[in-house]
């Protein structure tokens, strides 16, 4: 790694664990399990479940009810830091696992499909998942996408995170929030076209496709770029304050799954893991987590728009630009309110919604047949 790739990931470590550590984000890790030791008078040890809000930065889980205060937050920090870095305690988020899991099986997905749809989800931002039950016994875990996760830089995850949209020749807009075609035919895209990169991830998702192209840029004939002759993209990305990212990268064939398991970060990727991902539920899992991005980090991503490169001077064949609302700062204040308060925002229901109903077109275009089982 590069000098300027190891600073890109440093920062991007720290940005985005601290964005996770916002007050209620529910895009984020939101739901811990400790795990108490208590000793009976006859020795016997036994392991007592304490979920709890690993982000409670408003003190909305305590007696006192809603309070911000410095303190507050600072008590939360602790406890998100003591949950996910000291004791290791299995946080996951309420969004993209829990809703996920129970949609995947009311639309009719079989238990286990279930456990992949929502596992994967989930699995997008931390790498891996691994599943316990309440008494902190290990149940299943998925396998290592590091390729996608939104802190890996070798592959450029981010964009499944931070998730742009294309901007066509003389297209001047300058947003476009995403919006659903409920009476889309079957199969195809309820999204607009210049929802390119959310677009071309559906189409693996759905099996209509077998290679996932990074930032969802292909040739003319709909293949990848070759490694060997990669096009360029030039980004820009706000971290924190005025520290942002500036810097070309390779766009060819998106490596997804991490060879070197049990690695922070690695060289080594299944060279065929999207082929064989492709139309499953681990697929639309990974899809619906960037979908359910998309609509979250909206006030990020409604202005961040890829587009071709024509300034002067630049070898890029593309440049993205996001805007500074992608920064941690305004990243936390849009997520204060996403968490264990009513009402809802609007875009937390749509990402519930869109869900469902892609996993409903999923089921429908793919032909899924559940597997039958006991547990199914």
């Amino acid at each position: 790694m590069n000098m300027n790739r190891y600073l890109f990931s440093l920062v991007l470590v720290f940005g985005v664990n601290f964005a996770s550590t916002g007050p209620a984000a529910a895009f984020s890790e939101d739901i811990c399990y400790a795990y108490k030791k208590q000793t009976s008078a006859d020795g016997t040890e036994a392991l007592i479940p304490m979920p709890f809000n690993c982000e409670d930065l408003q003190c909305s889980d305590g007696v006192d009810g809603d309070s911000s205060g410095p303190s507050c937050a600072l008590s939360g920090f602790r406890t998100m830091v003591a949950a996910d870095m000291l004791y290791q305690l299995h946080g996951r988020n309420g969004v993209h696992f829990d809703v996920i899991w129970l949609l995947g099986r009311a639309a009719g997905l079989s238990e286990s499909d279930s456990n992949d749809l929502a596992g994967y989800d989930q699995a997008t931002d931390l790498g891996q998942y691994r599943e316990f039950d309440y008494t902190g016994s290990y149940l299943w875990e998925t396998e290592h996408i590091d390729g996608v996760q939104r802190t890996n830089d070798e592959t450029d995850g981010f964009w499944f995170h931070f998730v742009p949209w294309y901007r066509y020749p003389g297209d001047t807009a300058e947003q476009h929030e995403l919006t659903y075609d409920e009476n889309h035919p079957q199969g195809s895209s309820p999204f607009p076209d210049w929802e390119v990169p959310l677009n071309h991830v559906r189409s693996w998702a759905f099996g209509q496709r077998e290679t996932l192209c990074s930032f969802g840029l292909t040739q003319s004939d709909g293949s990848c770029y070759p490694e060997s002759e990669p096009a360029w993209i030039h980004f820009r990305l706000p971290m924190l304050g005025p520290v942002s990212v500036d810097r070309p990268t390779e766009v060819f064939r998106q490596k997804i799954m991490c060879l070197e398991e049990g690695k922070d970060s690695c060289s080594s990727y299944d060279p065929v893991s999207d082929a064989r991902f492709s139309g499953t539920p681990k697929a639309l899992g990974i899809f619906l987590h960037m979908m359910g991005d998309r609509l979250s980090h909206a006030v990020c991503t409604d202005y961040a728009a890829i587009e071709q490169n024509t300034d002067q001077g630049s070898v890029a064949d593309y440049k993205l630009r996001y805007p500074f609302s992608c920064a941690t700062g305004v990243h936390l204040t849009m997520h204060i309110r996403e968490t264990g308060h009513s009402p809802v925002p609007e875009r937390t229901q749509k990402a519930v919604w869109y869900s469902l109903y892609e996993i409903e077109d999923w089921i429908k275009t793919t032909g899924y047949q559940p597997k039958t089982s006991l547990s199914d």
